[in-house]
C-alpha cells in the first residue's frame, strides 16, 4: 500500500484530464447515474443541511451534487490541482490543501455531513485513525460522517490477489468501528461492498450524538453491489435525458487504470 507521501506523488502526476474523474463511474454508465443509483439513496436522510464537508474532492466529481444540498461546502485534498480546479467550479465554498490525516483548517463543531466516497479506500489504518478523530472533532453535536474505506483486512488472504487496486490492507469495517469507538463516536450503519464475492470496500456511517438512535452491531454484507451498477447504466439511463454515450469507454477505463 503506499504511503500518503506516494499518494500525493501519484495523484499529482495523474492525468486528470481523462475524465476529471467520471472514469471511475463507467460501470454505472456515468457520474450522475451512479450518484443516483449508489449514493443518493445512501445519504438522503442527511441532506440537505447548512455544512458539507468533502475529504478528498478530486476534481470536484460529487461537488456538482453536495454542493446543491448546503449551504456552504467545504473539501480538502491532497493535491494542489484538484484543489485549485474546485475553487474555480464551487466559488461559494472553501477549499484546501491538506496532509492527508488531518482537518485542521476545518473549524470543531461546525459540519453537518462529512462525506468521502472511493478516496479513504487508499489509506491505512494509521492515517484513518486520524481522520476519524478528526472528523468526530469538526461534526456539529447532531452531525453525521460518511466514509468509504478498505475492508481488505477481513478478505480471506487465499482470495486476495495482486494489490486490489492499492486498498488499504490494515482497514476493514470491523477496526474502523473501534477507532470510532475510541473516540467516542457512534456507528449507525456499517456495509461491507463489492462487484464480486470478495467485500473488499465498506461504508462507515457515524456520529457523536446521544439523540440518534443506535445503529446494529452487525456489518451489512452486500454481495450483490453491481446490481446497483446494472441498474445505474440500464435503467436510469433508459429515464434520462441527459444519458452520456461514449463509444471509447473501455478505452477510457484501460488509460484510467494503468495508474493502478
Amino acid at each position: 500500500m503506499l504511503s500518503i507521501e506516494q499518494n500525493i506523488k501519484v495523484w499529482s502526476a495523474y492525468d486528470w484530464n481523462i475524465g476529471e474523474g467520471a472514469e471511475w463511474s463507467l460501470p454505472w454508465g456515468g457520474v450522475e447515474q451512479q450518484w443516483l443509483a449508489t449514493i443518493y439513496p445512501r445519504i438522503y436522510s442527511f441532506i440537505p443541511c447548512g455544512s458539507i464537508l468533502e475529504i478528498a474532492v478530486g476534481y470536484g466529481r460529487w461537488g456538482h451534487f453536495l454542493s446543491k444540498y448546503c449551504e456552504k461546502y467545504y473539501g480538502v485534498d491532497i493535491v494542489d490541482s484538484c484543489v485549485d480546479t474546485c475553487k474555480k467550479k464551487f466559488p461559494d465554498g472553501e477549499f484546501f490543501v491538506n496532509d492527508g490525516k488531518s482537518l485542521s483548517m476545518i473549524k470543531s463543531n461546525s459540519i453537518d455531513f462529512c462525506f468521502s466516497y472511493e478516496s479513504l479506500l487508499h489509506i491505512e489504518i494509521d492515517d484513518l485513525e486520524s481522520y476519524i478523530q478528526e472528523i468526530l472533532r469538526v461534526l456539529k453535536p447532531d452531525g453525521i460522517a460518511f466514509i468509504n474505506h478498505s475492508n481488505l483486512k477481513d478478505v480471506k488472504k487465499s482470495l486476495i490477489k495482486d494489490n486490489h487496486f492499492w486498498r488499504a490492507k490494515s482497514v476493514s469495517a470491523k477496526e474502523v468501528r473501534k477507532l470510532i469507538e475510541k473516540y467516542n463516536g457512534k456507528v449507525l450503519v456499517q456495509e461491507a461492498i463489492s462487484s464480486s464475492d470478495i467485500l473488499l470496500d465498506a461504508i462507515s456511517v457515524f456520529h457523536k450524538s446521544d439523540k440518534i438512535k443506535s445503529g446494529s452491531k452487525s456489518i451489512i454484507q452486500n454481495k450483490n453491489y453491481q446490481n446497483e451498477w446494472d441498474f445505474g447504466s440500464d435503467v436510469i439511463s433508459k429515464y434520462s435525458l441527459n444519458s452520456v454515450k461514449n463509444t471509447n469507454l473501455k478505452k477510457i477505463k484501460d488509460i484510467c487504470f494503468e495508474n493502478y
